[in-house]
């Protein structure tokens, strides 16, 4: 679950960041967990603000909330994944069947995709593969601008 960061500046004006207004994804997300009984396992994936939001106070608040889990929480890299994207994205994991660890990189800088070899090998067995939409006149001559590389 992804939500919007507003709520994680150090300017909160509220004692708790989960009674900020602008976190109630948040706060409904965390309230959703502890009403269904049947829930052993959650997968929060946010900003990495929300790890380190009023120096820890925002993590502390949803550890707490959720006390009845054992949890883990980082700062994962897509393009350590195989994704064409440098995104770093917080992970918050809580397990009420033994501590799940967050998963370790599967490639290394040098071995990043880029956006052209992800497309690589595109093909009809998958529906919508090959679907493309033709690029304005504007939009492509601001495309030559764009770097060929993967920055990082």
């Amino acid at each position: 679950m992804e939500v919007h960061c507003q709520g994680f500046s150090n300017s909160n004006r509220y004692t708790n960041f989960l009674d900020n207004p602008n976190n109630f994804l948040v706060k409904h997300y965390i309230e959703s967990i502890k009403a269904n009984e049947n829930c052993k396992i959650f997968c929060l994936e946010n900003v990495p603000r929300i790890l380190t939001a009023g120096n820890g106070q925002f993590k502390d608040e949803i550890y707490e909330a959720l006390s009845d889990f054992e949890i883990t929480s980082g700062v994962l890299c897509a393009a350590d994944f195989g994704s064409a994207q440098m995104r770093d994205r917080a992970i918050i994991i809580g397990s009420k069947l033994g501590k799940i660890d967050l998963p370790k990189s599967v490639l290394q800088p040098h071995e990043y995709r880029t956006v052209r070899q992800s497309f690589e090998g595109l093909h009809n067995d998958v529906p919508n593969q090959l679907d493309v939409s033709k690029s304005k006149e504007e939009t492509l001559e601001k495309m030559k601008y764009v770097q060929h590389h993967l920055v990082g």
